[in-house]
């Protein structure tokens, strides 16, 4: 059943993940991670320009306070960063005007799909590709191939490719990369928190689109996840995207859709 306590569960889940990624930057360098719980969810920090600075889950334990929303904003500006949420709409009705008296502005929508994961039956992989785990040495390789992907033929930032390389060793995060006939094709993660298995950084090499790459990852995170006791798999995908069908492909349905609003630093 889509519900509050779904939807809460999904949101928590990757907020708990995105504190793991903070205590990779943590590690890497002091000053390069924080997470802190404000407004009932997570802020989350993790460099300077990270895709990843943004909070998650704020507004899912009832009422925002105007007092404790200026809070989390500070969390943001006073590290000269945006203040970033995702905004999940079973989130506290009072929420809305704060963000409206404060001039947010939306700039994406995002689907949360789900399905259970004790009913996944396992199948093979079309003929060609091959899945593996990404060793903790081929973390930058990793993060190499998902950049390139998402960057359709452009030079990927090298801070970018350097982030996303935390990101495929962080805490309770494993990631794959897609081999097609030899050749390093796609790469994609699955995080883990709270018996949800949250799907990541899920890319395809242009060359290689269309031959299954994603759908192969999908089913061997289902399986990895289920064989780690999961019961329940999520993903965010942009609305109507050849990821949104992929993960429908692979019994994955539309729980709810997120709104990501921004404010810049005063």
């Amino acid at each position: 059943m889509i519900d509050f306590h779904l939807a809460r569960r999904i949101e928590m889940a990757e907020a708990i993940a995105g504190r793991a990624f903070t205590e990779v930057a943590r590690a890497a360098n002091p000053s390069g991670g924080a997470a802190e719980p404000h407004c009932g969810g997570w802020a989350l920090y993790s460099g300077a320009g990270s895709p990843v600075n943004q909070a998650l889950g704020i507004g899912l334990e009832g009422p925002v306070e105007a007092a404790a929303f200026e809070a989390l904003e500070r969390f943001f500006f006073d590290r000269g960063e945006p203040a970033i949420y995702e905004i999940c709409p079973f989130s506290d009705p009072s929420l809305l005007p704060l963000l409206a008296e404060r001039g947010y502005r939306m700039t994406e929508l995002s689907q949360v799909l789900f399905r259970s994961i004790g009913d996944f039956v396992p199948g093979p992989h079309p003929v060609g590709l091959e899945v593996s785990r990404a060793a903790p040495e081929e973390a930058l390789l990793w993060s190499q191939i998902v950049a390139a992907g998402f960057f359709e033929g452009e030079e990927p930032p090298a801070d970018l490719v350097k982030i996303m390389a935390g990101m495929a060793v962080a805490e309770s995060t494993s990631s794959w990369i897609v081999r097609c006939d030899g050749v390093s094709a796609g790469g994609g993660s699955v995080q883990q928190a709270e018996g949800v298995a949250l799907f990541a950084g899920q890319s395809t090499l242009p060359a290689f689109r269309g031959r299954g790459i994603q759908s192969a990852l999908i089913r061997e995170g289902l399986d990895y996840a289920r064989s780690c006791g999961a019961d329940l798999a999520a993903a965010m995908t942009l609305p109507g995207s050849g990821s949104q069908r992929n993960f429908e492909r692979a019994g994955f349905r539309v729980a709810y859709t997120r709104v990501k609003v921004q404010r810049d630093a005063p």
